[in-house]
């Protein structure tokens, strides 16, 4: 199934989601939006009781030129997250450090 949100329009009843009108779009990415999902499950069963079709394991996906640019681009932020929270992580730590061997040091002065 090819989802999407805001895609049909009542009057025509025509699919108009993702890169519908790139002549060069011909493949799909599985949709895993877990929240989004069941929305889009309902609209499957709708679709099931409107047409008299049976559905048993729907896959959702939406419509995509180059899928694995999409996933690269999703890896490359996933990657550059994790390096900013791995900094973020490193110089609190040291911060905590080099305030802990100051307020030490002031210990053996006194």
């Amino acid at each position: 199934w090819a989802v999407g949100t805001n895609c049909c329009n009542q009057r025509d009843g025509l699919f108009r989601c993702g890169e519908y009108a790139n002549i060069h779009a011909r493949s799909g990415l599985r949709y895993m939006d877990q929240e989004r999902q069941q929305h889009f499950m309902s609209a499957v069963k709708q679709a099931e009781a409107a047409f008299g079709i049976k559905a048993k394991h729907p896959l959702l996906f939406t419509w995509l030129q180059d899928p694995l640019a999409m996933i690269n681009t999703k890896v490359a932020s996933a990657w550059h997250f994790y390096y900013v929270g791995v900094g973020t992580f490193f110089f609190t730590n040291l911060f905590g450090v080099i305030v802990a061997l100051m307020a030490f040091s002031r210990l053996g002065h006194l």
